[in-house]
This record gives C-alpha cells, sequence and structure tokens, in this order.
C-alpha cells in the first residue's frame, strides 16, 4: 500500500505534462524524493490548463512538442490567465528545441533536453524557486507596507474625527 505524502505549504507546486506517462511518472518521482515539492502530473495538455486555470502551481514542466496540441499553444492559453506560473519546456529532439523569441515572447524561464539525468531540469527548477521565494518576500513586505499604511491613514482619520468633535 503505497503512503500518501504530506504537503506542506513551504513546498513548491509543479506540474508536469507529457504525453509520454513514463516521463511524467519518472519527472514525478526524481523531484518528490527530496521532499520540497509536490508534483501533480497530467498528460493531456486541454486537462493541464484547466488544472492551472482551477489550481495553484508554482512551476510548469511542460512537453514542447505533443500530439494533440504543441507547448507554445498551451503556454499561450495559459497566459491569458496566468502570468506568474514559470514555465519550463521539455523536449525530447535535440533538433526541435523552441526558438528564443518563443522563449521570450511566452515567457519561459528555460527549456530541457529529455534524457536519463534530471540535474540540468533540477537547476532550472531550483533557479525558478529561487525566484518565486524573492516574489513572495516581496509581496509579503509589500503587504506589511500596505498594512501599516492603512493603520496610519486609520490612526490620522480617528485624530482628525476627535479635533472634529471637540
Amino acid at each position: 500500500m503505497r503512503k500518501n505524502k504530506i504537503v506542506t505549504p513551504d513546498m513548491i507546486s509543479l506540474l508536469t505534462v507529457d504525453d509520454d506517462q513514463n516521463i511524467t511518472f519518472t519527472i514525478k518521482s526524481y523531484f518528490e524524493r527530496s521532499g520540497r515539492y509536490a508534483v501533480d502530473i497530467e498528460n493531456n495538455p486541454e486537462n493541464a490548463i484547466e488544472r492551472i486555470r482551477n489550481g495553484h502551481y508554482d512551476i510548469l514542466l511542460l512537453d514542447y512538442l505533443m500530439p494533440s496540441m504543441c507547448g507554445d499553444k498551451v503556454v499561450e492559453e495559459i497566459r491569458k490567465f496566468n502570468s506568474e506560473i514559470f514555465i519550463i519546456f521539455l523536449t525530447g529532439h535535440k533538433d526541435m528545441v523552441p526558438p528564443v523569441q518563443t522563449i521570450r515572447q511566452l515567457d519561459i524561464q528555460g527549456y530541457f533536453e529529455k534524457g536519463p539525468r534530471f540535474d540540468e531540469l533540477e537547476l532550472l527548477v531550483e533557479s525558478c524557486v529561487k525566484s518565486i521565494k524573492q516574489l513572495k518576500m516581496i509581496r509579503k513586505y509589500q503587504e506589511e507596507v500596505m498594512n501599516a499604511y492603512m493603520q496610519t491613514i486609520e490612526t490620522l482619520r480617528n485624530v482628525v474625527e476627535t479635533r472634529d468633535h471637540e
């Protein structure tokens, strides 16, 4: 019997999309082994778009060439409603690497040529994780500043109201 993994709020959520189930299961196993990632898999690009629309993922590992829908079309759909997810293209064909212009236009963080080793992919994911953590820290700081600002405004409003009633 398989034990369920405990997902914690500080874990990075990955969605791996590839038409090859062996690839998605291998990537899931590889990243979950560290205990730092919660990994979901999808083998249908249309379903992946809906999962991202209805859920939260930090990073998308996306096959560039799939029979039903190419990765760039998947990203175009996702970018219509989610500009924050970090995306890494996966490709199994060295001669079919996404054009640099496509990578820039769609705000893709990089691409990985599939092979037997995942250390380069792990480095790309870790780079995304660093950026995600920095963005979360910036958002938290902005929220704290905004809360302090709102408290100051409320205090000043109370002072003015008190003066007006005197």
